[in-house]
């Protein structure tokens, strides 16, 4: 007797991708994702569907062969049935009897509606595996357009900047790391101040927290990368008030390319006033 699990497992299968999906498109958790992150979850949610769906197809394939191996047992049964009737029928002596052949008959009725009742699973278990396919189908198709939406390598901002923070020319160079929509990284600051940034890449925006190896967290910022992902342009707070500094300006940070890429601290000579900060180009 097949369970009710089996019964259902077309609709069960077609629930599956809709509950997964609603996790990462869900209005209430829509908050605690940045958008390229809700992208990802998205791509992670999908890719666990899918092997849930194959896992689900392979399991209906089998049972599908196994029907049909059954159905054929029942049609050889039926065949040597009809094989005993016909001896039984035509014997030379007349010796079988009426009633011998009625329940011949009778287990010939049983084997065909068995047969019939096989052929109707047969057909509910192949819309069944269409279905799936066509579900597996879409979602692969799905999956392709969603990871066509990840920021390509073109897009990282992996790789060394020269900094100038306004007012006052201070320069840093910031070796940056880029996964995904996640930031991070190390910088040093003229007068030694190193320690680490951490951060995201959002839609060109960066934000990123700046933690000083002695003082902790000391600097938020955020900007705007160029077309060409070479410059990035913005503003800067101090979470640290302390010695009359300032607590906020503008700062712009240049990727280094070519042999300049591979040279140490930053080019330029420390307190030289930086270019005016702006909107990113």
């Amino acid at each position: 007797m097949r369970s009710r699990w089996t019964h259902d497992l077309p609709a069960r299968v077609v629930l599956i991708p809709t509950l997964l999906l609603g996790v990462a498109f869900s209005p209430g958790r829509a908050q605690d994702w940045l958008p390229g992150e809700s992208l990802r979850m998205a791509i992670f949610n999908l890719e666990v569907t899918l092997e849930v769906q194959r896992s689900a197809l392979e399991s209906e394939l089998d049972r599908l062969n196994g029907e049909m191996v059954r159905r054929e047992g029942i049609y050889a049964a039926l065949a040597r049935r009809f094989e005993e009737i016909r001896a039984l029928a035509t014997a030379a002596d007349g010796a079988t009897s009426g009633a011998a052949l009625d329940q011949m008959e009778d287990e010939v009725r049983a084997l065909e509606a068995e047969a019939a009742s096989s052929s109707q699973r047969i057909r509910v278990l192949r819309d069944s595996v269409r279905a799936q396919e066509e579900q597996i189908q879409a979602g692969e198709q799905r999956l392709a357009e969603l990871a066509a939406q990840l920021p390509g390598p073109s897009e990282s901002l992996s790789g060394l900047w020269d900094v100038t923070l306004a007012p006052g020319g201070s320069r840093a160079v910031f070796a940056l790391r880029q996964s995904g929509t996640v930031l991070a990284g190390e910088y040093l600051q003229d007068g030694g101040h190193h320690g680490s940034l951490q951060g995201t890449l959002v839609s060109g925006k960066v934000f990123m927290s700046r933690i000083d190896s002695r003082l902790g967290r000391s600097m938020e910022l955020e900007g705007s990368v160029n077309r060409a992902g070479t410059l990035i342009r913005g503003t800067w707070q101090s979470m640290d008030v302390s010695g009359g500094r300032p607590g906020s300006g503008a700062w712009q940070a240049r990727r280094r390319t070519g042999e300049e890429a591979e040279g140490p601290f930053p080019r330029g000579r420390p307190g030289e006033e930086p270019e005016e900060a702006g909107p990113a180009e």
